[in-house]
């Protein structure tokens, strides 16, 4: 196996990971954007 096959097979699973990690983050950003819409409507109704 060639130095940049070993490389590679060491860089995949690291990059699913960052992949996975960003998907969250994107998922967790949109959460926080929307609970913080809603508590701008509640305070609104106060």
């Amino acid at each position: 196996m060639t130095k940049v096959e070993n490389a590679f097979l060491d860089y995949r699973p690291k990059h699913e990971v960052q992949v996975g990690l960003i998907t969250e983050l994107g998922q967790k950003t949109a959460e926080i954007a929307s609970l913080t819409e809603e508590k701008k409507k509640l305070q609104e109704e106060l």
